[in-house]
């Protein structure tokens, strides 16, 4: 019983020894052309390029993907423009802005394609996860 008890303090000792320090995490959800700002920087949904995904209710062979335009904001200046692939697997976007590291990750856009259904372009959401790492800088 002393040694699970031991093994339970070390296991649990290194996984939050391994985590990263984070301090701020938001959960944003964006209609295109909307902004979200964090420490004098921000991220704006600026459009859906494509939307490829598998409709709801179809059997598909490739489960598509979604590509949207994210530009990213320094301290009010423009700083790139990023192509975001939304297929499945969590892509996650790592940035050093200033004095501070973030990771963009979550990447979700809705409303999910249904058959014979055309969305437009203005009616999207785009949900995704901003991470604020503290960090040494």
């Amino acid at each position: 019983m002393k040694n699970v008890f031991v093994c339970l303090l070390m296991i649990i000792t290194t996984l939050s020894v391994a985590q990263e320090n984070v301090s701020n995490v938001f959960n944003i959800q964006l209609n295109p052309g909307e902004t979200f700002g964090v420490n004098n920087n921000s991220i704006c949904f600026k459009e859906v390029l494509s939307d490829s995904r598998c409709p709801r209710n179809v059997t598909c062979v490739w489960a598509g993907e979604a590509r949207v335009l994210v530009d990213i904001y320094e301290n009010g200046i423009f700083k790139e423009e990023q192509l975001v692939v939304i297929n499945g697997n969590d892509l996650a976007l790592n940035l050093v802005l200033g004095s501070k590291e973030y990771a963009i990750s979550g990447f979700q856009l809705y409303p999910y394609p249904s058959i014979n259904v055309s969305v437009p372009k203005d009616e999207y959401r785009l949900n995704l996860k901003i991470s604020e790492n503290e960090g040494e800088n």
